[in-house]
């Protein structure tokens, strides 16, 4: 269905609402990965609090997740290429800067892509990993944001391990310098002829 250079959403789905959607350029779409390109200032829809703004990250995260909220405008702040293997709980994020200057690896925590009509759903798992671009370390990010996401009933215990889980899984691969982590991919650009186009089609926040 989905060719190279279509737009498809990507789309957050929370407690049966649609939480985030980020339009974004379809680079491949085969059985072992879908990897889809977010250009830096893509048009987001993120979730709006009370007084009509985006929700702070620097709120607490039982707040945070406690508040009512909608969806407003955002913009997404990197160029990035997404790399979902198939089934996995976690995606591989390769992240530019403005000037296209390799910026760090980001391994992002999350339920499998499912597909839809407007492109794939998925929810994040709250825990994420960044690797140095020269894959010489990493660090956990957002481990206290898991811990207060199982003390408000977001996850349990159980579902928390098997994010930890899905963690180590995603890490095996770069010690082992395996896909995508085999090769330097820095140097890597999206087409020319690549245009995005975010407009959201009839029943884009239906989850």
């Amino acid at each position: 269905m989905w060719r190279r250079g279509d737009t498809a959403l990507l789309r957050h789905v929370d407690d049966g609402r649609v939480s985030r959607v980020v339009p974004a350029l379809v680079v491949e779409h085969s059985r072992p990965v879908t990897a889809l390109y977010v250009p830096l200032g893509a048009p987001i829809k993120i979730r709006y609090g009370r007084e009509g703004r985006p929700i702070e990250r620097s709120l607490p995260y039982a707040e945070r997740w406690s508040q009512p909220w909608t969806l407003g405008d955002g913009e997404w702040s990197w160029h990035t290429l997404m790399l979902a293997p198939r089934d996995a709980a976690y995606g591989y994020w390769a992240v530019w800067d403005e000037n296209w200057r390799f910026h760090e690896w980001y391994v992002n925590l999350q339920a499998p892509l499912a597909p839809t009509r407007f492109g794939w759903d998925t929810s994040d798992h709250v825990l994420d990993v960044v690797v140095e671009p020269d894959l010489s370390a990493w660090r956990w990010k957002d481990e206290d944001e898991l811990e207060h996401a199982v003390s408000v009933g977001r996850f349990s215990r159980a579902e928390a391990a098997a994010v930890h889980a899905a963690a180590e899984q995603a890490l095996a691969a770069l010690a082992a310098r395996a896909w995508p982590f085999d090769r330097d991919r820095s140097g890597w650009r999206p087409e020319p002829s690549w245009r995005l186009e975010p407009e959201l089609p009839d029943g884009w926040d239906e989850p």
